[in-house]
């Protein structure tokens, strides 16, 4: 055991294990991760809760587990096997757990099969394994099916409901009713052209927008939200569930709700040619994108139109053959809106907001046979698409910050959608990697939002824009909940939170209730009186940790499914060969991003590369070529492995080009120790970096 020799300090955090081996506990956004060597994880498990002894290395925070707190950990997947012993054993999917683990009762489980086990003893001794029994068999391993089953179950994600829930759910009425007490307390907004506006594959509305022309200028812009807390009363089994999943999660086959189905999609959902109840915020926007009034009331509205972002680009573009013909009764409203929107964008970014506006891969399944991967596409792939989104974006956004406004106004406390600054390291280490691709930073001068906006307008044409936008991505912290209004770093703002989404985010629906408490005090239009139990600051920390916690494991499990689609997909085009994109490097190799279809796979080398980590470049061990961010690579899909979630690539070498260095690449600064003689300094034999074709090996 490694004995520190400076001052030591208990901290607590979430211990991450690499599949090195290595750990990583975070202690939360405000500090950097401790560093734990494999021999000083103790009996702690990925995901734990842990007390550390930590102390100040020489390049990072040290530490050692001396306390499991609480497990994280409740689940495990993975496949069942004989040993040499003949015992059923269970193999781990996940490579940061021992294997192979016990297990105490099989179930209906037998060898050669994908299950869901619960853990019935956790390690006593730092190495050992824990230890299981079997509770479902999901089905036969490395088949899409069974292996997307494995990433829900271990995400202790469980999709059927609660009965309690489901049985409050089938007593909500199937459509609105309006007695006249209730319409009293609603403003009746039925007359204005309320839209909706979402991808094509969308399975619940929260949002419709709707827009007049104001006096003396300018537009009154009206953004309705589903006022899903009319149904959800606080405190009932339907409130308990939507606490407990706190966000939906969209699988490319299926979404999992937060609430049940009949609300999220049924009587919430704010579909075409119905009434629905909705919460209301006004906006009265000058020609330059100023707010200049606004306003919150509870209403009912009806919606006009169900639009899609590819219809709302074509109607912009002024294309409606087709299928778009039923866009006509809506362009004059989508232009006006185009106007308004393009003028609140242009706003938020002069005051310092930034434009990370990033591509994102979805997953196109076949429509006759939804377990068929038919292709992997890039949203926002052009301009007229960008619009589209934007165009709603922006009505959001304005809108939860006009209702973060009034909260701050009348000190309302509440659970507000927060994002720090980033640390002074992280932005120097961002300044010493743009410095490598010739872009000139100075780390003093770009620790505000306007001045980080400024490093991506310089990025605007640059051959590697994309993966050194990731860079800065990689540098800003994550957002999260909380009770504390701390401001919003990325949208440059000084309070900001989520009002726009009660049907798949729970901060928004209790966002909503204190909204109706605080109009119905004011005696304004509220719908149904609310009950909403005061909460502490203590209380309120621990829904915006607990929903924080949710969101992100929504957010793995969604990137986790995807992958498992792009390894499917390319499991049948094992042997293509096609151009991508380097968008990131690693000590173990190129991360490509194919140009067609949207899938991330990994180059690894055959000898291991010498890796420059301040420049993010790779060079062949005793040759000449480098790689770097933004590079065009040739490569050839090699192997697929859906259970792992990987896609092998090789760079072709057939005698054509194969590489092409979109940057200068500066002097490279060896990073390796010195005096380790000729080949330490990459001299003797010439190895190639890569193999040309690669091996086809059997498809997993």
């Amino acid at each position: 055991m490694s004995q520190p020799t400076q001052k030591t300090e208990r901290v607590e955090g979430t211990l991450q294990i690499s599949p090195g081996g290595r750990g990583f506990v975070n202690r939360g956004e405000a500090f950097d991760d401790v560093l734990v060597q494999r021999h000083e994880l103790a009996d702690a498990m990925d995901g734990d809760r842990v007390e550390v002894e930590a102390w100040e290395g020489q390049r990072r925070t040290m530490g050692r587990i001396t306390a499991v707190l609480e497990r994280g950990r409740t689940r495990v997947t993975g496949n069942l096997y004989l040993d040499s012993d003949e015992e059923l054993v269970l193999r781990p999917d996940d490579v940061r757990l021992p294997s192979p683990i016990p297990v105490d009762d099989v179930g209906q489980g037998a060898p050669g099969e994908a299950v869901l086990a619960d853990i019935t003893t956790y390690p006593d001794r730092p190495g050992a394994p824990p230890r299981v029994s079997v509770t479902r068999v999901l089905g036969e391993p490395d088949t899409l099916i069974t292996e997307v089953a494995k990433v829900v179950a271990g995400a202790d994600v469980d999709e059927p409901l609660p009965p309690a829930a489901s049985k409050a759910a089938a007593q909500v009425a199937a459509e609105v009713e309006l007695d006249d007490e209730e319409r009293a307390r609603r403003t009746d907004l039925r007359h204005l052209h309320f839209v909706t506006i979402d991808p094509q594959s969308a399975r619940d509305f929260d949002d419709a927008v709707a827009l007049e022309a104001r006096e003396g200028g300018g537009a009154r812009v009206w953004v309705a939200v589903a006022d899903v807390s009319h149904y959800v009363p606080e405190g009932s089994a339907l409130d308990r569930v939507a606490l407990q999943r706190g966000t939906s999660i969209y699988l490319p086959d299926r979404a999992i709700h937060m609430l049940p189905e009949s609300l999220s999609a049924g009587i919430c959902s704010l579909v075409p040619r119905q009434d629905r109840l909705a919460m209301v915020v006004r906006l009265d926007i000058a020609d330059d994108g100023t707010v200049l009034d606004q306003d919150c009331l509870a209403a009912v509205i009806h919606s006009r139109g169900r639009l899609d972002y590819g219809g709302v680009a074509a109607a912009l573009a002024g294309d409606f053959r087709g299928k778009r013909a039923g866009y006509v009764e809506h362009a004059d409203i989508l232009e006006r809106l185009g106007e308004v929107t393009g003028a609140l964008r242009q706003a938020r970014l002069r005051r310092g907001s930034l434009d990370l506006d990033l591509p994102e891969a979805k997953v196109q399944l076949d429509q006759d046979d939804p377990s068929r991967v038919r292709d992997i596409v890039l949203t926002r792939g052009d301009e007229p698409i960008k619009r589209a989104y934007n165009l709603i974006e922006e009505l959001m956004l304005a809108a939860n910050e006009a209702v973060a406004r009034q909260f701050l106004a009348t000190r309302t406390p509440a659970i507000w959608r927060i994002h720090p600054s980033p640390t002074p390291d992280r932005v120097e280490q961002l300044c010493t990697w743009m410095a490598a691709y010739g872009v000139a930073l100075d780390p003093g001068a770009i620790r505000s939002p306007r001045a980080m906006g400024r490093v991506l307008k310089a990025l605007d044409g640059h051959p590697a824009r994309r993966p050194l936008s990731y860079l800065v991505l990689r540098t800003l912290k994550q957002a999260v909940y909380s009770a504390s209004n701390a401001g919003h770093f990325g949208l440059a703002s000084k309070a900001y939170l989520h009002f726009t989404s009660p049907i798949r985010r729970y901060p928004d629906l209790h966002v909503h209730r204190l909204i109706k408490a605080m109009l119905a005090a004011e005696g304004k239009p509220a719908g149904r009186p609310v009950k909403v139990r005061s909460r502490s600051a203590k209380e309120l920390a621990v829904i915006a940790k607990q929903t924080t916690t949710l969101e992100q494991r929504a957010v793995t499990l969604e990137r986790d499914v995807r992958s498992l689609y792009a390894a499917a997909l390319m499991r049948d085009r094992i042997g293509d060969r096609t151009w991508g994109m380097v968008t990131s490097v690693a000590r173990g190799g190129l991360y490509v991003a194919l140009d067609s279809p949207a899938v991330e796979g990994m180059v690894r080398p055959d000898q291991r590369p010498i890796f420059y980590p301040d420049q993010l470049r790779l060079r062949e061990r005793g040759g000449d070529a480098v790689f770097g961010l933004g590079d065009r690579v040739r490569v050839e899909v090699t192997d697929t492995n859906i259970r792992r979630r990987q896609v092998d690539l090789a760079l072709v070498d057939d005698g054509e080009p194969n590489h092409e260095s979109v940057t200068e690449t500066p002097e490279l600064v060896d990073p390796r120790p010195r005096g380790r003689g000729k080949k330490g300094k990459g001299g003797g034999k010439k190895q190639k970096f890569y193999k040309g074709r690669g091996k086809r090996r059997r498809r997993r």
